[in-house]
């Protein structure tokens, strides 16, 4: 018979197994606590800055195997390594780590370890300090260039379908406008049709939603019992279909709007910060677009008085994507980013239509003008909807004058991309009567106020450009206008035409009247330039007729020199007829053609001008022949070489080989005195020994030469020189020495390592599993 345990028995027990949990647990603790000296983890950091000065970018650097990747990246992280031991970092810097270079004269990014967990804003400021003290032997870094960011660790693949799921469920519940932004969804601006490829993430349902939105809308107007035609929508949406009838008739104040929009935008924005851990940069910016730029841009004109607060929510997001500190300026951030402010978010998506009395012609007079060069760019239309005639494309920063609109109702449309912010154009417009045009008021141009009536049709090759003062580049082009004879008056003039092939540049005027008695056309002509090719005035007599058909009046061919020539030609004209000047290219820089002063009087042209003397075309100089003479192979002390014909051109389709030679057991260093050749397409290649299996040293091109002397560790080097079929310069000049481990590192101590790059560790560091020569040496054969 078994005997029942008492109560105090069960009680020590149970007090006893307690007892036995907590001292395992306490051990368990006190082991997970417990870490051997020197077992801290590193902290990372990613870092990227700009060297504008003492490295060159080639494809060679974006292999990372290429001697010339390593060797710029030992520098680096050499220079890097120095400027923090200069620093306030020192103590708990460990190392740096070159990943990749990039353009932009060199964009290099990097890896920086440490000891213990630091800022990347301290990071970025000690490093900043510390290079301006440290010797780059040769390398010039933009300490401004510098940003340094703690990596971002998340699998992309693995939040991608979360985005996709969040985006497709609120944009079928609502909660998304459908004025989402262009970083979601981005149609072409000129054709609104939401194409698969131009969309990131949607669902079928979703994307025919949208497509509902951008196709096939009109738009009118009730008063009342009035209604108004309908007007295809040429640009954005119905505003009464995006914002509702709520919205739509809410009044004149929308700040409950504007307080819930700012509600609703912080909201998303703590969400975000909460997920932005785990997010990469690129997937958090998809969802500060979805749940908050999509809001910002959402009838965003309409909010044009609330801009500061609006502005607010994007200064927000932005800190909040980049992670940076509220004292710090944004608009360095956003061009970073290729964001718009809010302001120009507006503009960006404008377009706009001018009306005036039916009959009557839009005078368009411009006060500024400064927007990027061919990228952010005015079109101005005759007409709306899709029977609409581009009649102008302006951009740039040359004040377009006066742009006349030769009907009631007229387009505006202007598209900006989102890297360069320029002031932008500010214009006025008024109603004209222009149905009376005389002849003599349709050709006659000063071009002092613009183009008047001369027109740029669409189909050549390019516009005339109106400008003032001297072209661009040298030798070719007028030095200033012929109306004032300086460089404050404006002409017009072809655009830089480097291409080989032929090319049109045309203006035409209006249709002309045909008048009971000969008219004279004048004008002055500019053709400088030893690549000019051709000038024509050519009369249609049909609105059908091509330039091929047109009857020729006038034609001049070749360089007439650095001045204005006058030129007339008599109109006879029996039936409607347009006149065109057509300016042909056939290739090269130095090609201009300019004109001004076009007046068209009543009577026939008198006596002909004296005619204008072509400038001979220059002497050709004989082509340098290819052949090097060689292959050479030089002793000391003939030890100086240069490529052909040094310092003048070198030739095209060369291909030198100099091979050096020292005595046995010596080697060679090179030495370059001058260095110029055409960039890229010419180069001089260096290899450690003779022939072509030989180990090579460098890949020299452009005018900056290799940043140090070269070393062979035989006692042999080869040089070899290749020229493509065009382009020079003025080549190089090389002397070289040879001696006994020359270039070689200087021995360690005996208690030190020396890694491959020849500097020092201690010797306690081989094969401790922490990385402490630059090259890893340390760690390779352990």
């Amino acid at each position: 018979m078994t005997r029942r345990l008492s109560s105090l028995e069960v009680l020590l027990s149970v007090v006893a197994t307690l007892l036995l949990i907590c001292c395992v647990g306490l051990i368990v603790i006190s082991y997970l606590s417990l870490k051997p000296e020197g077992a801290v983890e590193p902290v990372q950091l990613t870092g990227q800055m700009v060297i504008k000065q003492g490295a060159e970018f080639s494809e060679e650097l974006k292999n990372s195997s290429s001697l010339q990747f390593k060797s710029l990246a030992f520098d680096i992280q050499k220079l890097v390594s120095e400027a923090f031991s200069l620093s306030e970092l020192k103590q708990v810097y460990k190392f740096c780590q070159v990943q990749h270079f990039s353009q932009g004269s060199v964009v290099v990014t990097f890896d920086l370890w440490f000891d213990q967990l630091v800022e990347a804003q301290e990071a970025e400021q000690q490093l900043e300090a510390g290079l301006q003290d440290a010797e780059g032997g040769g390398l010039v870094i933009d300490r401004n260039s510098i940003h340094i960011t703690a990596p971002l660790k998340a699998n992309i693949s693995a939040i991608s379908p979360l985005i996709t799921k969040i985006i497709n469920q609120y944009l079928l519940a609502g909660h998304i406008p459908p004025a989402l932004n262009t970083a979601v969804i981005r149609p072409p601006l000129e054709n609104p049709t939401l194409n698969p490829e131009h969309t990131t993430g949607l669902s079928d349902i979703t994307h025919n939603w949208f497509t509902s939105y951008l196709i096939g809308r009109t738009e009118h107007v009730i008063l009342g019992k009035t209604k108004s035609y309908p007007h295809n929508v040429t640009c954005g949406v119905p505003q009464s279909s995006v914002l509702g009838p709520t919205l739509y008739l809410s009044g004149l104040s929308f700040d409950t709007h504007i307080k819930h929009r700012c509600k609703t935008s912080f909201y998303h924005l703590r969400s975000i910060t909460k997920l932005h851990p785990a997010l990469t940069l690129a997937d958090a910016e998809k969802f500060v677009h979805a749940f908050v730029s999509s809001r910002l841009d959402y009838c965003n004109a309409l909010l044009i008085r609330s801009m500061q607060r609006t502005q607010s929510i994007q200064n927000s997001a932005v800190r909040i994507l980049m992670r940076v500190y509220k004292h710090e300026y944004i608009t360095p951030i956003l061009k970073s980013l290729h964001w718009l402010p809010v302001s120009l978010r507006i503009e960006f998506m404008s377009c706009g239509v001018l009306r005036v009395d039916t009959g009557l012609s839009i005078q368009l007079d411009f006060r500024q003008f400064e927007t990027e060069e061919s990228i952010d760019t005015l079109r101005l239309y005759e007409g709306i909807g899709l029977d609409k005639l581009l009649t102008a494309e302006l951009s740039g920063s040359t004040p377009p004058g006066t742009v006349w609109l030769l009907t009631d109702q007229s387009t505006v449309e202007f598209a900006s991309d989102d890297i360069i912010t320029l002031p932008g154009f500010k214009a006025t417009y008024s109603a004209a009567n222009m149905s009376s045009l005389s002849n003599q008021e349709k050709l006659s141009c000063s071009f002092e106020n613009g183009m008047c009536f001369w027109r740029q049709p669409q189909d050549d090759d390019s516009d005339w450009i109106r400008t003032s003062g001297s072209t661009f580049p040298p030798n070719t082009g007028p030095s200033g206008d012929h109306t004032l004879g300086n460089g404050s008056g404006f002409y017009i003039v072809t655009p830089v035409s480097p291409s080989q092939q032929p090319s049109s540049f045309r203006i035409h005027s209006l249709p002309l009247a045909p008048p009971t008695r000969p008219m004279c056309l004048s004008f002055w002509y500019h053709m400088f330039g030893e690549n000019v090719h051709r000038l024509r005035v050519l009369l249609l007599l049909a609105p059908t007729q091509t330039e091929s058909t047109a009857t020729v009046l006038f034609q001049k061919d070749g360089n007439y020199g650095n001045t204005w020539n006058y030129g007339q030609v008599t109109l006879n004209l029996t039936s409607e007829a347009t006149v065109t000047f057509e300016a042909l290219k056939k290739g090269g820089f130095l090609s201009d053609i300019a004109l001004d002063d076009i007046t068209l009087t009543s009577d026939a042209c008198g006596p002909a001008p004296p005619e204008p003397t072509n400038v001979p075309p220059p002497l050709t100089p004989p082509p340098i022949p290819a052949d090097c003479g060689g292959p050479f192979n030089l002793w000391e002390p003939n030890s100086t070489f240069s490529s052909p014909n040094y310092p003048q051109s070198y030739g095209n389709e060369a291909e030198c080989v100099w091979t050096l030679h020292a005595a046995e057991g010596h080697n060679i260093q090179l030495h370059f005195l001058d260095f110029d050749i055409e960039a890229t397409f010419d180069v001089v290649e260096v290899r450690d020994g003779a022939g072509l299996n030989s180990t090579l040293l460098a890949v020299l091109t452009g005018s900056d030469g290799p940043a140090h002397d070269l070393f062979s560790t035989a006692n042999q080097m080869t040089v070899r020189f290749f020229t493509d079929e065009s382009g020079f310069g003025r080549g190089f000049k090389a002397n070289f020495t040879s001696g006994v481990d020359l270039g070689a590192p200087a021995p360690c101590a005996g208690d030190q390592f020396q890694c491959q790059t020849g500097s020092c560790v201690h010797g306690n560091s081989l094969c401790d599993g922490a990385v402490d020569c630059p090259d890893a040496s340390d760690e390779a054969n352990c």
